[in-house]
């Protein structure tokens, strides 16, 4: 309740302030924030998709790993930045100054997470009576 009170207070004050300019929108999309908008529907549609197939599946496996993270994740936005933009890697991110410390981070994370698959294989798990 108390929020929608805010909200209504903070509605009056812009209405005050910017009087006709209140309740315009601007919003201009270019062609880059399309794709981003494009890319994320596409994943939202696999998403969707993995409710179709029983989880661990094989299709399922596809449409995640392959799908979801290969193709939205990485192919288009880095084949959108090199081949329709022409830009260079560093329009990503990937400049020489942070390789080295990004792949050290990334080799860390990625050892910490086979520790842990590794302990969560090895554990026991007793359930507990519900009471």
């Amino acid at each position: 309740m108390e929020l929608l009170v805010i909200a209504a207070i903070a509605f009056v004050i812009a209405i005050v302030v910017r009087r006709k300019d209140a309740l315009a929108l601007h919003w201009q999309p270019t062609r880059h924030t399309w794709v981003a908008v494009g890319t994320g529907l596409l994943t939202f549609a696999f998403s969707t998709s993995l409710l179709l197939f029983e989880a661990g599946s094989v299709m399922a496996r596809i449409i995640h790993n392959g799908l979801i993270y290969v193709v939205c994740g990485f192919v288009i936005p880095w084949g959108y930045t090199l081949l329709v933009e022409r830009d260079t890697p560093a329009a990503m991110g990937l400049t020489r100054e942070r390789w080295v410390i990004s792949l050290i981070l990334k080799a860390l994370d990625f050892a910490w997470d086979q520790l842990r698959r590794r302990a969560c294989r090895r554990a026991v798990f007793v359930r507990a009576p519900l009471l």
